[in-house]
């Protein structure tokens, strides 16, 4: 039997079913997650924890509030600058990077 995840027409679907539902959802969506993952990831090499599940918890939790407090922030800095998507990334990134 074949391994379905060597199909090219299988990860060809994939991969266009991801480029669908990213084109639905609204650009500050991806630019709050991306920003809030890189801000947790720059707290775990910087601000390393011992423990690995508390590491992850950490990390969790600044994606989480990158998420909704980020989002938040964004749309104050955005209000006060009309800088748009950077003000969502910048916002996001120190709320993920706080966590």
């Amino acid at each position: 039997m074949s391994d379905p995840t060597k199909d090219p027409a299988v990860i060809g679907g994939l991969a266009e079913a991801l480029r669908a539902w990213r084109e639905t959802l609204p650009e500050q969506f991806f630019a709050l997650l991306l920003s809030g993952v890189a801000g947790a990831w720059v707290r775990a090499v910087f601000l390393p924890e011992m423990r690995l599940v508390r590491r992850l918890v950490e990390a969790l939790a600044g994606v989480c509030s990158a998420m909704t407090l980020g989002w938040l922030l964004g749309a104050i800095l955005d209000g006060w600058t009309d800088a748009g998507t950077p003000a969502y990334c910048g916002a996001a990134f120190a709320m993920g990077e706080g966590g």
